[in-house]
């Protein structure tokens, strides 16, 4: 009888458990084509038009400066950088693109521009800066790019909105991090930022940040499963997805986890067809694009591939 009542709790803990999980959309993973050569650490992001753009990056052997197009489905050469970098931030300001930092060996301080096929400087950044996340962001009914995260000397705890104006930029600082990481993950949904894990002066980290406009501080979510970095992430209809990234122990994951805001943990909901760190990535709207990135914590295993996401 004992044993008997033990199955039966057992059993109703179970089914406890299956009915407090989230029901998550299927995600969906296919392919999307190929880069024009490996890359990781390629700044990505996409136009006003829809087209998307790779800003420098890394093959496992030496870093680009190519900054490429896609347009129908193939790839072209839209500028080049001064001299070869990666690990840059790069957004769309005024229909023109701007690119933050980066570097090869060091960080740099440089901001350019596109015009034309042509990069130019535009002014220097306040520091050296690589490894930090630019997106669109809308903030007091004026477009812009945030700017988050970086290595700046530490990791930079900064938030930034910055526009454009004449072929230049203002910055304004939104918010403070409580730690300053590099390597975050970054989605926006609306004027919601979501900021997830990283890379801080203690190593990799776990956590995971929401914020919003009028929010003096960030807030912060429930734990990842497990320290990581050099991850890509997607907001979707409230429900945050993070794919992919480096774990401690230099293994790099195919898991592809969310989170809904009042759950009290992350899920897997999904995974990549093969593992993946620190690639570009990509949203518009539902669909996501990861671009390249290491299979392993080699960049030697850089790769090609593009990988299209269909979310919730």
């Amino acid at each position: 009888m004992r044993y008997k009542n033990t199955a039966a709790l057992l059993s109703v803990v179970l089914a406890f458990a299956a009915l407090s999980r989230p029901a998550y959309a299927d995600i969906m993973v296919r392919p999307g084509g190929h880069l024009p050569k490996p890359m990781i650490g390629t700044a990505a992001c996409m136009s006003p038009n829809g087209r998307l753009y790779t800003v420098g990056g890394f093959t496992g052997r030496r870093s680009l400066d190519e900054i490429y197009v896609r347009k129908g489905g193939a790839w072209s050469l839209a500028a080049r950088l001064p001299r070869p970098t990666h690990d840059a931030a790069a957004g769309f300001l005024n229909g023109q693109l701007f690119i933050f930092g980066g570097g090869q060996a060091y960080s740099t301080r440089d901001l350019f521009r596109v015009q034309g096929t042509h990069t130019v400087r535009v002014a220097y950044l306040g520091h050296p800066l690589s490894d930090a996340v630019a997106r669109p962001y809308r903030w007091q009914g004026t477009d812009g790019l945030i700017l988050i995260g970086g290595h700046g000397g530490p990791p930079v705890r900064k938030v930034y909105f910055i526009t454009g104006h004449g072929g230049h930029t203002r910055w304004r600082t939104l918010f403070s991090l409580p730690v300053g990481v590099r390597y975050a993950a970054v989605a926006v949904e609306g004027s919601t930022v979501y900021i997830v894990g990283g890379l801080s002066l203690r190593g990799r980290v776990d956590t995971a940040w929401s914020w919003h406009p009028g929010e003096a501080n960030p807030v912060r979510l429930p734990s990842l499963p497990h320290p990581l970095d050099k991850a890509a992430a997607f907001a979707w209809k409230g429900t945050v997805y993070v794919a992919g990234g480096l774990l401690n122990g230099g293994r790099t994951s195919s898991d592809i986890l969310a989170y809904r805001a009042g759950q009290v943990s992350w899920h897997i909901v999904g995974h990549m067809p093969i593992p993946l760190a620190d690639m570009g990535y990509v949203q518009n709207g539902r669909v996501a694009y990861l671009l390249g990135g290491m299979r392993s914590a080699d960049p030697r295993s850089a790769s090609e591939r593009i990988w299209r996401l269909r979310l919730g």
